[in-house]
């Protein structure tokens, strides 16, 4: 077994991969609820070993971080975050939030080069229920990734019109 991320924090609420840094192996998206803390877990390539963790990079804190998920939503070939927060331990209104990549991928970049913009919230998004998932995909078809986040009795379906708009289904 290899300790791949503990940084201290409570309820490892969720975990998404992705090739973030272009180094060819798969890199961890972990969000911790209690602190809200999203991380980065980068994968170390052969550099792998039991006794040590993976480097990563906190991205930020944003309240009752229920799960994330990465996804390129502008297609400038960075990876984005999406993240999906509920609505207790102070998180209100509910959220779906948008974390822009700024970082080009380069596996010889330092940790400290990569970083993501708070996009803010997805208006349509918000204040509608205690979100608990988000996955993000192509669904309609038109090159573009779409946002599905599941709250407690609705899957929603934020379609990605390209440009940086969206639309609710």
């Amino acid at each position: 077994m290899y300790p791949v991320d503990n940084p201290g924090d409570w309820l490892p609420n969720g975990l998404d991969m992705a090739d973030v840094n272009g180094g060819g192996d798969p890199d961890f998206l972990v969000n911790y609820e209690w602190t809200g803390r999203v991380r980065v877990v980068f994968h170390p390539g052969r550099g792998l070993a039991p006794d040590r963790p993976w480097p990563a990079v906190d991205v930020g804190r944003f309240p009752n971080a229920e799960n994330a998920a990465f996804g390129d939503l502008d297609a400038d070939g960075i990876v984005d975050i999406v993240v999906v927060q509920g609505i207790e331990h102070h998180a209100d209104p509910s959220a779906v939030r948008i974390l822009w990549g700024r970082s080009p991928p380069d596996p010889e970049a330092s940790l400290s080069a990569y970083a993501w913009e708070d996009g803010g919230m997805l208006p349509e998004g918000t204040g509608v229920g205690h979100y608990l998932d988000v996955q993000v995909a192509d669904l309609d078809g038109d090159g573009f990734p779409d946002i599905v986040a599941q709250s407690e009795n609705v899957v929603h379906l934020f379609g990605n019109a390209g440009g940086g708009g969206s639309s609710t289904r």
